[in-house]
């Protein structure tokens, strides 16, 4: 749904899906008593010295031996498979007295921290992959939400990480939605009607001052990476990109999802959603297609299989850094 009608309710905590399979709701932490952590994908056993903490447990009682212990939390999913190394963290402690009762308490982080924790690893992975299979040429950014919060830091990471970039890739992959796509087009399509030539510029060198502008712009060349849970303003986003002919995108087919719902109040004190607004494509004056069970079609269809997120492939993320090198040359 797009929730344009409602965005001034919006929070700043968005849903996170990272991984493109792994349920963030479903993240849970092991505690690994002198034993190793335990590779992504395998199953951490329960026995005494593997302990498995449910979602409202914080704390914990050990009875241990004097002597060295190596404790070890371990991320997991709900059917106790490891989440791997990465999510992981080791603390060694010592036991003194061989009678002495000792009592030591093990905190474990919020799910939230955790997800947090996993999707900003998955970001940066995807950052690091572009900008080393593009020779430093790509920039990557990832838009969480089509929210206040994502549009700051979209506008925000153009100059921290599209500095230098002669392209961009943007990713709207497992986006729920919002309300910000016309706030996005602001950055993304500035029409250039002069060029400045600042003092002591390097021969060649000429731009445009920023601070003339309402927001940051990026004029340079884009591709979109747009998945089956692009939902909504996501979609209303990939739809806008390919129709103004901005970039290409890649990927699959995004939900179909659109439409601006409202709420009312009921004489009992619930509430009811329902929708008061269509989207339709832009065919020039005319209506195109309905936006509602009319996704966004990519320009370069590329699946994900469970092999490739078992091996930690992404053969979306490499056909969009593929395609734009091309565009550039």
């Amino acid at each position: 749904m797009d929730d344009e009608h409602n965005h001034h309710q919006h929070k700043a905590k968005e849903k996170i899906i990272f991984d493109h399979g792994i349920d963030p709701l479903e993240v849970y932490l092991a505690l690994i008593i002198d034993g190793d952590e335990i590779k992504k994908g395998d199953v951490v056993p329960r026995d005494g010295n593997h302990m498995h903490f449910g979602k409202e447990v914080e704390t914990t009682i050990l009875n241990l031996d004097p002597g060295k212990h190596i404790l070890t939390l371990q991320a997991v999913n709900s059917n106790r498979e490891s989440l791997g190394f990465d999510f992981s963290s080791q603390i060694e402690i010592e036991i003194l007295g061989e009678t002495e009762e000792n009592t030591v308490e093990i905190k474990p982080g919020s799910s939230y921290s955790i997800r947090t924790a996993l999707y900003e690893s998955w970001v940066k992975t995807n950052r690091e992959k572009t900008e080393n299979d593009s020779g430093g040429k790509l920039g990557y950014v990832h838009i969480q939400g089509m929210s206040q919060p994502s549009l700051e830091r979209f506008e925000a990471e153009l100059y921290s990480v599209g500095h230098d970039k002669e392209a961009l890739v943007i990713d709207v992959r497992d986006n729920g939605g919002g309300w910000t796509t016309d706030m996005l087009l602001q950055i993304l399509m500035v029409e250039r009607h002069a060029y400045t030539i600042p003092r002591g510029a390097k021969d060649g060198e000429f731009g445009y001052p920023q601070n003339r502008l309402s927001m940051y712009s990026w004029t340079k060349p884009i591709i979109v990476l747009c998945n089956q849970n692009s939902y909504s303003n996501a979609e209303i986003f990939s739809h806008a990109v390919k129709t103004l002919k901005r970039g290409k995108l890649v990927g699959v087919p995004t939900r179909g999802a659109v439409i601006s719902t409202g709420s009312k109040g009921l004489i009992d004190g619930s509430s009811m959603r329902y929708p008061f607004r269509g989207w339709f494509v832009a065919d020039g004056e005319k209506l195109g297609a309905n936006q509602e069970n009319g996704p966004a079609i990519p320009d370069i269809i590329v699946e994900i299989t469970p092999e490739d997120e078992i091996n930690g492939n992404d053969p979306q993320l490499d056909a969009a850094i593929k395609s734009l090198l091309k565009d550039l040359r």
